[in-house]
C-alpha cells in the first residue's frame, strides 16, 4: 500500500482477503496465522465416482454472434449438462434504474436461450446484470453505487427485472458488479454497508470479495459464483512492467485461498460455484529461454483471428492452434493447468479435458455445491468443452448437436410454465 494511503477502510478483521498465512499488504500485523487457524476450517468432502454436482452453469455472450469466426449459436449448446444458462448482459438505465438490454439486437438472442428449455425442462435461463464494460467510465460508471445507495432507487430496480424476465420468459438475475467498493473502479466507500441493503430484496448470485460483506449477503442469495479465472492477464491501466510475470489466470494454488473468505465468515459451501474457463490467458514472453511461471513477459499474447484480443483466445481458437502449429504443450501440476508455448515467445495457459476434471474433484473435495463457466461462447461448435464439463460433473446430456446452418429461424414460445405479470 502506497505510503500516506488511507488502510482504515480495508484493513479490518472481518473484510480480511489475503492468505492469512502471511502478512496482508495492510496487514498492521493483528491476524496473520493465529487469524486463519482461529477463525475457520476449510470444509472437506471425499471425491468418488458418486460425486456430482447440484449446478453446472453457464455464461452466454451476446457478442460472440458478431464475431467473424467460431460462433457458437444457442441451439449447439449441448442439452442436460447445464442446470442455467446466464445471458451476458443486460444494463440498468442511469436514471430510471430499469434493467434494459444492451443492444436492441439482442431480443433474437432472449429467446434462442429461452426456447432451449423447450427440449430441457429442468434447464434455467438468467440474465446477467451488470459486467465489465458497465462500470467502465462512462454514463453508468456509477449506476451501481448510486442504486445500492437509494432505497427509491432500488423499488424501481426491483419491479423491473421482474417484468423483463415475464417478457422474454427468463427465470431469475444474475448481478455482476464489477467491484462494489473498488476505487478503480468507480465504487465507493459506502458500497460495502450498502451492498447487503439493496440484496435484502433480491435472489440473485453475486461475486468478486474484498469489499462483500458476505455474511449478510448469504442471507439473500441462492449461491455465489466466485469468478477464479481470469486472475492475470495484461493491466489495462497504470501497467508497471516490473509486474509482468508469467502466471496462469485459473492457477488453483491461487483458487485455494480465495475461498477461505468464504470459511472464515462460516458460509455454507454448497452455496458456493467455482469459476472454470473456456478460454485461455497468454503473453509474449520477454525471453525465449524463460518461458515457465514466474519469467518475465513484455505483453500480452498475439491476437488470433476469431477473437482478436491480444493476451485472449478461445479454447475453440486453442484447439485449432494446436493441430496447425508446432505447439509444445506441458501440465503445470500445482496450478493444475496446461501451459502452450510456440513461435519461440508465445505462452498460453488454458484448461483441457485433464485439467477441468482436477478442478472439479477439488471442488467436490471442497464440498462446493457446483461450477460455472465463462464462457459457453468461448467453445467449439460441437459443444467439445461443453461435454467434457458435463462428464466430469456427471451430467447427462444430449450427444446431438446441430451445426450452425440450422438457426436462421427462431420458434416462438410454446405454452408452459413462465414468469407472467400480475392478472396475466
Amino acid at each position: 500500500m502506497p505510503a500516506g494511503q488511507d488502510n482504515t477502510r480495508d484493513c479490518k478483521p472481518e473484510i480480511c482477503v489475503a492468505d492469512c498465512n502471511r502478512k496482508a499488504k495492510c496487514d498492521p500485523g493483528g491476524y496473520g496465522p493465529a487469524y486463519a487457524k482461529e477463525r475457520f476450517v476449510r470444509p472437506s468432502c471425499a471425491v468418488n465416482e458418486n460425486s456430482r454436482f447440484g449446478r453446472v452453469i453457464g455464461y452466454y455472450e451476446v457478442w460472440s454472434l458478431r464475431r467473424i469466426c467460431n460462433k457458437l449459436y444457442p441451439e449447439q449448446i449441448p442439452a442436460g449438462i447445464y442446470t442455467h444458462l446466464n445471458f451476458a448482459f443486460v444494463g440498468i438505465h442511469p436514471e430510471t434504474f430499469e434493467v434494459v438490454p444492451d443492444s436492441q439486437w439482442d431480443e433474437d438472442t432472449y429467446k434462442r436461450l429461452a426456447n432451449l428449455k423447450l427440449k430441457d425442462r429442468s434447464l434455467k435461463v438468467f440474465i446477467t446484470v451488470g459486467g465489465w464494460d458497465f462500470n467502465n467510465l462512462g454514463p453508468t460508471a456509477t449506476t451501481f453505487s448510486d442504486l445500492a445507495a437509494s432505497l427509491p432507487a432500488q423499488r424501481a430496480f426491483a419491479r423491473s427485472p421482474l417484468r423483463f424476465m415475464a417478457t422474454y420468459n427468463f427465470d431469475g438475475v444474475d448481478i455482476d458488479w464489477e467491484y462494489p467498493g473498488a476505487p478503480d473502479r468507480f465504487g465507493r466507500e459506502a458500497d460495502y454497508i450498502n451492498f447487503p441493503i439493496f440484496i435484502e430484496n433480491l435472489r440473485v448470485a453475486l461475486h468478486y470479495l474484498q469489499y462483500f460483506d458476505i455474511k449478510k449477503l448469504a442471507a439473500s442469495v441462492d449461491f455465489f459464483n466466485l469468478m477464479t479465472y481470469d486472475l492475470h492477464g495484461v493491466p489495462a491501466r497504470d501497467p508497471d512492467p516490473s509486474t509482468f510475470h508469467l502466471n496462469a489466470h485459473t492457477n488453483l494454488t491461487e483458487i485455494r485461498p480465495a475461498l477461505d473468505l468464504f470459511w472464515r465468515n462460516g458460509i455454507s459451501p454448497d452455496k458456493v460455484t467455482l469459476g472454470v474457463a473456456f478460454h485461455g490467458r497468454g503473453f509474449t514472453a520477454r525471453s525465449h529461454s524463460c518461458l515457465e511461471l514466474g519469467c518475465p513477459f513484455d505483453s500480452g499474447a498475439n491476437a488470433l483471428r476469431c477473437s482478436r484480443e491480444v493476451g485472449l483466445a478461445m479454447n475453440s481458437e486453442i484447439d485449432e492452434l494446436i493441430r496447425v502449429r508446432r505447439v509444445k504443450e506441458t501440465l503445470d501440476e500445482a496450478a493444475a493447468v496446461k501451459i502452450l508455448t510456440w513461435d519461440g515467445d508465445q505462452w498460453m495457459a488454458y484448461d483441457d479435458g485433464e485439467t477441468l476434471r482436477r478442478k472439479a474433484d477439488f471442488a467436490h473435495s471442497q464440498c462446493l455445491g457446483g461450477v460455472a463457466v465463462w464462457a459457453v461462447t468461448h467453445d467449439t461448435r460441437e459443444g467439445k468443452y461443453s461435454r467434457l464439463l458435463g462428464g466430469v460433473a456427471r451430467r447427462r446430456y444430449d450427444a446431438f448437436v446441430r451445426g450452425a446452418d440450422e438457426y436462421d429461424e427462431v420458434a416462438e414460445y410454446e405454452d408452459y410454465c413462465r414468469w407472467t405479470g400480475c392478472n396475466e
